[in-house]
């Protein structure tokens, strides 16, 4: 029953309005039992209940503060003033308040059913002392169903619940049947309900009843130097992964790496999320890696001198800043996140942060903690720094602030007490300073290096120790011995001091005298760290490499010209180094390996691309990686095909026949392919020889779609000087590919033959004149044979398609080998075990860098008759492919690298065709296998097919030493 309001302000509402509009009331509590009121419905109350009132009685009610909302079409009463209005109907005259029950049943007898359902309920609440749950689940059951169900209806029934049971007394929305219904509605609608009914302070109950809605969805996920990016539906060249969710996906990611958090995000329908990744590593000058941070999704920024340090992190509109100056630490938070930061290398601790909205100080308060002082608006500082004065009673410190062309030296960072200007011959890009030392240098736009040395008597020693010359990309310094070294933009490293400001040009270099050529970095270096005690300079150049170069280098063959060896790859982008006190080292960076766990356990791990991309001239990038299809000929991929391919690995589909001549059709296919992420190719036939200008034309056709590349059918037949003019065409379209497919020689008796991968006619050419073509004899694979004779068959530089008359066993072989770029429509759509569980291999495939990208080697130390054994391997990343021809179970002992002590099961097929693809690390319970002895031992059923993933739970994110790198002899 409906509860007593009590002095509710509904109440006090409904009693002001009685007083001045006793009517207005009389015909609103005639209303109360409506779901919304029509005008119709409201003149036939009028009628029926104030026959002596007129028509104005109607418009004062539309008007009144008894209502919620109004238009045209319906009004809806206050949800609190209408249970006030019902429980004085159930108190009051039971004749009147059957009358009301039985006007509103025929007002809306022709009504809705989700408006029929709502006014019974609010019947029974009102009627009756409890409503009986059985009664409130019958009569949300056909809701229910209708939200699991899916599709329009499923949207439709969802926002009924959500904007009518609220509204219900709380005897009916309180009941379990009601609060099941709202919880899935708002999960079927991606809507949040708060922490009673969402999120991870959601009971397991809560938890079960969303996951109702749940079904399969796929996101796309790409790595970037910065993060990662999601986006639903997948966005074009993302890894395609499955996880389970409904309007909205709730993941959960974290950076691999050590001392990550997991950070909660949300994906819904046609978005895209960008995430950042920035991390901060402690290692040491000899490659030992101590510890490090990593946030993901939030914004880091450090500043690191001698002993101190200072690390901001900015998590939506608050930045938290932390300075550790040895045995003190301060904490701050920052009105912004800092363009730039400086820390202070000696005295109490004290920091600077430029920004938007000006000049921060951060000091010490009076009670230990840390206190930001906002020193005004200082217009684009290009560096900040500190150091110190001479003063009349103790040094002034100073905070060293670059604009233009001057450097303004400011007592405790207050620009209205400026201590001393700098003036310099060009705009200075670059600052480093000590307080230590006393010194400031500075790098201008024209190259030049020069050096303030601020002597305790007051006086200021400057030099220039180059330019000018190649802009200068970083600078650095060492405050014990006052020692430089700065790169510039020509790759070189070079190091000036150790001991005073240096002399004469012609000084011996190293002494302190003329600057060094420490050796030519392959490109620009963006930071410096210096450490004369361990005898290195450590350099970043935005990559995930760093260098180390010797402070004394010695000559190495080749000359000064060349490049310096890279150095140990990180799983992140280093942008800046830092030498802190002693032989600490700090790396600050972004990107890395991603960690996205999906509310069902599901986990993947997204690796970024860790070896290099080569340099070819063998198309777009895409096309390294894209496997395609064959569409029958005249056939337009419908969206669910587009879908499944992409879902699949697959990434391009190849179109022919008469769906080429149909403009509007193929406009329409092309759309669709790129709203799944799928690439269109387009099969030109054999080569005419009377019309090749008709054949150009259609060509641009066909690219101004836009389609991605063509493929040119028994290419060896194409005429040289047209294949030359397609290939001018095609370099007016980056992304678009020209693929020659090359017909097989002749089989040798008894095997079954591979034809060639498409094989890309050369790049794009930035030259007057494109390259020449290469049509190439078709290379051929034979089916049959030890593994290792497979893998010396494979063409390096080319592909082959996967054919359509190969055994399930030899497919199950053939998809684990390099170059795979086709495989048989039939592969997609057929509906039996075999191909459900090729499918399954190719999906694992597509998100395997080593997989998609990597080499082959064998992984038997020797053969085992009818095993095939691989190893895929690209980056840091390893695949160990197994597959059992024989007719007998096989036991085989795989040697194991020290550094990959477990394997993961990505994926498996059997002999029934059946397929079981694993759960990628880090999800749930996934099958591991422990090496032994140094090796392996997996037991193989006849006819499987396994896949595994090298792994290593215990330092597998791990960072890697720092490798040795040597410097080049200067001049």
């Amino acid at each position: 029953m409906t509860t007593a309001p009590g002095r509710t302000p509904a109440a006090r509402l409904i009693a002001e309005q009685r007083t001045d509009q006793p009517d207005v009331v009389r015909l609103a509590q005639s209303l109360s039992l409506t779901a919304q009121a029509e005008p119709y419905v409201v003149r036939e109350a009028r009628l029926r209940f104030l026959p002596s009132s007129s028509t104005g009685l109607e418009a004062q009610l539309w008007f009144s503060p008894l209502v919620e909302a109004a238009d045209s079409r319906a009004l809806v009463l206050d949800p609190e003033v209408a249970s006030a209005l019902r429980w004085e109907l159930a108190e009051g005259d039971r004749d009147f308040l059957a009358s009301v029950r039985g006007f509103t049943e025929r007002a809306h007898r022709e009504a809705p059913l989700a408006v029929r359902t709502f006014e019974s309920l609010l019947w029974s609440a009102t009627a009756e002392q409890v409503p009986s749950e059985a009664r409130v689940r019958r009569a949300l059951a056909p809701f229910l169903a209708h939200v699991l169900a899916g599709g329009a209806e499923a949207l439709e029934a969802s926002r009924w619940a959500l904007r009518y049971l609220p509204r219900l007394p709380a005897a009916v929305r309180d009941s379990a049947p009601a609060r099941r219904l709202v919880i899935v509605a708002a999960e079927r609608l991606g809507l949040d309900l708060g922490a009673e009914g969402d999120g991870e302070e959601a009971g397991p109950e809560t938890e079960a009843v969303r996951r109702l809605v749940h079904g399969e969805v796929d996101i796309g996920v790409r790595a970037t130097p910065e993060g990662v990016v999601l986006s639903r539906p997948p966005e074009r060249d993302a890894l395609v992964c499955q996880v389970s969710g409904a309007a909205r996906v709730r993941l959960r990611m974290r950076a691999a790496l050590p001392g990550a958090s997991w950070h909660q995000v949300d994906l819904h329908e046609h978005t895209t999320v960008e995430a950042r990744l920035d991390v901060v590593v402690a290692a040491r000058f000899d490659g030992t890696v101590d510890g490090g941070r990593a946030e993901l999704g939030d914004t880091v920024r450090s500043a690191w001198s001698g002993e101190s340090g200072a690390v901001s992190v900015t998590a939506g509109d608050r930045t938290a800043l932390r300075i550790d100056a040895g045995d003190r630490v301060l904490s701050a938070e920052l009105p912004e996140p800092p363009g730039l930061l400086a820390v202070a290398d000696d005295g109490p601790p004290r920091a600077a942060a430029a920004g938007d909205l000006g000049l921060q100080v951060v000091t010490a308060a009076l009670d230990g903690s840390g206190e930001v002082t906002p020193r005004g608006w200082v217009p684009s500082p290009a560096g900040l720094g500190w150091t110190t004065l001479s003063g009349p009673v103790r040094p002034r410190v100073a905070l060293c602030v670059a604009q233009g062309r001057q450097v303004h030296l400011l007592e405790e960072g207050d620009p209205a007490r400026v201590l001393l200007r700098l003036a310099h011959e060009a705009d200075v890009v670059r600052l480093w300073s000590s307080m230590r030392a006393g010194l400031l240098a500075v790098a201008d736009a024209e190259g030049r290096v020069v050096v303030h040395r601020l002597a305790p008597d007051g006086a200021v020693t400057t030099r220039q120790l180059c330019g000018p010359g190649p802009r200068v990309t970083a600078l650095a310094g060492e405050p014990e011995g006052g020692a430089l070294a700065w790169a510039t933009e020509d790759g070189r490293v070079l190091r000036a001091g150790g001991g005073p400001v240096p002399g004469d040009e012609g000084a011996v270099p190293g002494s302190g005298g003329a600057p060094v050529v420490l050796g030519t970095l392959a490109r620009p270096a963006v930071s410096l760290a210096l450490s004369p005690a361990a005898g290195l300079v450590v350099a970043a150049d935005g990559g995930r490499r760093v260098h180390r170069l010797p402070w004394h280098p010695e000559p190495q063959p080749g000359g000064s010209g060349e490049p310096l060896p890279a150095g140990a790859p990180l799983p992140f982008r280093v942008r800046e180094v830092f030498a802190a006190e002693g032989d600490r080292l700090v790396l600050v960076g972004s990107g890395g390996p991603v960690e996205i766990r999906a509310e069902d356990g599901r986990g993947h791990l997204v690796l970024p691309d860790a070896a290099a991309t080569p340099v070819t001239t063998a198309g777009p990038a895409w096309l390294r990686s894209s496997i395609g299809a064959t569409l029958p000929p005249a056939a337009a991929p419908s969206a669910e095909l587009l879908r499944s391919a992409r879902r699949f690995g697959v990434g391009h589909l190849h179109v022919a026949g008469d769906l080429l001549e149909d403009g509007s059709a193929l406009a329409a296919a092309a759309s669709r392919a790129g709203d799944a992420g799928v690439r269109l190719i387009a099969d030109l036939p054999a080569a005419p020889a009377d019309s090749p200008g008709d054949l150009l034309v259609t060509a641009r056709r066909l690219l101004d779609l836009p389609l991605d590349g063509l493929r040119l059918t028994a290419a060896q037949a194409w005429p040289a000087a047209l294949v030359h003019d397609l290939r001018h065409l095609v370099d007016a379209y980056p992304h678009a590919a020209l693929i020659a497919a090359l017909a097989p020689p002749a089989a040798p008796a008894g095997s079954a033959e591979v034809p060639d991968r498409p094989s890309h006619l050369g790049g794009t050419s930035r030259g007057d004149a494109p390259a020449p073509p290469e049509v190439v004899d078709g290379a051929h694979l034979t089916v049959g044979g030890p593994a290792a004779e497979l893998l010396r068959r494979v063409p390096g530089d080319r592909g082959w398609a996967l054919p359509d008359a190969a055994s399930y066993a030899d497919t199950c072989r053939l998809l684990a080998l390099p170059g795979c770029r086709e495989v048989p429509y039939r592969l997609l759509v057929a509906d039996d075990g075999h191909s459900a569980a090729l499918r399954g291999l190719l999906a694992a495939r597509s998100r395997q860098q080593a997989l998609a990208l990597g080499g082959a080697t064998p992984a038997l130390a020797e053969p085992v008759p009818g095993v095939a054994a691989v190893w895929r391997r690209h980056g840091s990343e390893a695949v160990l492919c197994l597959t059992n021809t024989s007719g007998t179970q096989r036991t085989l002992r795989v040697p194991a690298r020290p550094e990959e002590p477990e394997l993961l099961v990505l994926a498996e097929a059997v002999a029934d065709g059946a397929s079981a693809p694993a759960p990628s690390p880090p999800g749930a319970a996934p099958t591991v296998l422990h090496a032994a002895n140094g090796a392996f031992t997996v037991v193989l059923a006849p006819g499987r097919t396994l896949w595994l993933s090298a792994w290593d739970s215990d330092g597998t994110h791990r960072f890697p030493a720092l490798a040795h790198t040597y410097g080049l002899p200067s001049d």
